[in-house]
């Protein structure tokens, strides 16, 4: 799966409505990838949970993970 764009409103640090172009770009054949950087607090995090929610919606914040098991 490829994702192309995400887009957000109000969500944790993206105040209005913000696109991302996360398409690939493929130059000379080669297979691309797309890196996340920036300072602290900028929203590298929010964005990949962004993804997630769009993804698993709900889902995302009610089902266990094996991480919480060891927290108990």
């Amino acid at each position: 799966m490829i994702i192309e764009s995400l887009k957000v409103n109000n969500f944790r640090v993206f105040k209005g409505e913000h696109l991302f172009d996360l398409a690939p770009k493929s130059t000379n054949g080669q297979r691309p990838i797309v890196l996340f950087g920036g300072f602290n607090g900028a929203g590298k995090t929010t964005m990949l949970t962004a993804v997630r929610l769009s993804l698993y919606g709900c889902l995302l914040y009610t089902s266990p993970s094996p991480r919480d098991a060891t927290l108990s």
